[in-house]
């Protein structure tokens, strides 16, 4: 008998641990997402204040910038914020950007916030820009169109045929393809290695 009630115990035990690691998942907004929220609301100067939304599977934005880029932005999953609607968050995203010369920059990320406003994008968590033949993974991407911006941050690992980079930040100007890499604090140093 007291197999019985210990066996019971332990099953529930487990449906517990498991019911409060989904809700805290998927229902509870974590401290880092927060900072990412407040973030985004002050870089773009906007507000997700209003946890009010519409969820949507398989969306899709298209947009054209003054200089002929085309920026596209899909995701599996995206829920726009009702009170300020200019605002979607997205999960599993796939971003290309069509440059005038018509060369494709493609990033992917598990998540982004997406103003369809302006088109500014912040793309977190496995962040990966496909421009070939370079590859750069980051933990953090901006996407500023208005300054024609690429802010990359936190965990940088550049990837091309002959090099293998490690930073904490790059910048790239969107219209000269200006690129800057360098660290957060100016005593450490950026790792390059060289394949032979």
């Amino acid at each position: 008998m007291n197999k019985k009630i210990l066996y019971q115990f332990f099953l529930a035990s487990i449906v517990i641990i498991i019911i409060y690691i989904i809700f805290s998942k998927y229902f509870i907004t974590s401290d880092k997402d927060l900072k990412i929220i407040k973030k985004f609301e002050e870089k773009f100067n906007t507000s997700i204040k209003d946890t009010s939304s519409t969820i949507m599977k398989d969306i899709k934005y298209t947009s054209v910038d003054s200089s002929g880029s085309i920026f596209t932005i899909t995701s599996e999953k995206a829920e726009i914020n009702i009170k300020n609607q200019s605002l979607t968050m997205m999960e599993k995203v796939k971003a290309k950007i069509i440059l005038e010369d018509l060369r494709e920059v493609l990033i992917f990320s598990d998540f982004a916030i997406y103003n369809n406003d302006n088109y500014n994008t912040i793309f977190k968590d496995n962040v990966l820009i496909d421009f070939m033949p370079h590859y750069i993974s980051a933990n953090y991407l901006d996407l500023m169109f208005e300054k024609n911006l690429l802010n990359m941050y936190e965990n940088i690992v550049y990837k091309n045929q002959d090099t293998k980079l490690y930073a904490d930040k790059l910048e790239l100007d969107l219209i000269s393809k200006d690129t800057k890499i360098f660290m957060n604090n100016k005593l450490d140093k950026i790792n390059i290695f060289l394949k032979n």
